[in-house]
């Protein structure tokens, strides 16, 4: 298993998750329960803050471990920078998902994330490839709707068809 080394991903992964923990409170509860629709967002949001600081703490131990060993790191610098670049992609895709939700809709906005999320973590394709990967991205996006909103009742944005 490879030393973690950089602390970009870890770092945006905080970031991201207290810009989500944060945004619960604009969701819309009932006056009546305790436990509305913002629960388990902001529970996510709080174990992926708790995530990215173990994985913070984790990059500082093997850092310090390091040094007192006098053992350069394992990771390459460009596969670093690449991997640097692809977890900073994946955030700003996050990010373009989460203002997405409102004005496209769940099913608009989740296909195209999972879309661009593929087309980053594999590169380049053939078209015939790309257009299975669309329509993979687009079933997959539409299940996750149903099971929402059949299986548990709940509603996601419909942005563009609401």
């Amino acid at each position: 298993m490879e030393k973690p080394d950089s602390l970009a991903f870890p770092v945006g992964l905080l970031i991201y998750s207290a810009i989500l923990f944060c945004a619960t409170y604009s969701m819309r509860t009932l006056a009546l329960a305790n436990v509305g629709p913002a629960a388990v967002p902001r529970l996510l949001a709080a174990g992926l803050g708790l995530v990215s600081l173990a994985i913070i703490g984790n990059v500082l131990w093997f850092r310090r471990k390091a040094a007192i060993d006098g053992t350069p790191p394992t990771e390459k610098k460009q596969e670093q920078a690449s991997g640097d670049c692809t977890a900073a992609l994946t955030i700003v895709l996050l990010a373009f998902f989460a203002i997405g939700l409102e004005y496209l809709g769940f099913i608009i906005a989740a296909t195209l994330y999972l879309l661009m999320q593929v087309i980053l973590m594999r590169g380049k394709a053939s078209s015939s490839r790309m257009a299975v990967w669309a329509g993979m991205s687009a079933v997959a996006a539409i299940l996750v709707y149903l099971v929402f909103v059949k299986l548990f009742a709940m509603s996601l944005p419909a942005g563009l068809f609401g």
